[in-house]
């Protein structure tokens, strides 16, 4: 069974001004196989503009399923005025492989017309 863990990842990230933020349900990110946890992603301010967010499993992809399929990403849309919250729901597929815990990776890109979101660098979410 694989475990995957992010005790209190989200209090780690130093962001000064975030201009989106990320909120784990909880203090913290597990999820085991053939279960579910989630995170959610607002923007702190509305746009004039759409902003959209793709979340991708980078490290151990081939573990993590953010809904559209495993090791497949994502997309969080916001349309003008919109500030959210949208949530990630993060599950690892069960299988009868007795595996160990592991790292895994989801990261986050952001693209808008708007300034204050184009290009904004959202942190990876570590799940240990």
């Amino acid at each position: 069974m694989m475990l995957l863990s992010a005790t209190g990842a989200f209090a780690e990230f130093e962001i000064p001004d975030p201009k989106i933020l990320i909120t784990q349900s909880g203090d913290s990110t597990d999820v085991k196989e053939g279960q579910m946890d989630s995170y959610e992603i607002s923007l702190r301010t509305p746009s004039e503009h759409d902003v959209v967010i793709t979340v991708t499993p980078e490290v151990n992809a081939e573990e993590i399923n953010l809904g559209q399929g495993v090791g497949e990403p994502i997309t969080l849309h916001f349309p003008p005025g919109d500030t959210g919250p949208r949530t990630v729901n993060i599950s690892v597929p069960e299988d009868d492989v007795r595996e160990q815990s592991e790292l895994a990776v989801v990261t986050h890109t952001v693209e808008s017309e708007d300034e204050n979101y184009a290009s904004y660098e959202l942190p990876s979410v570590p799940i240990a």
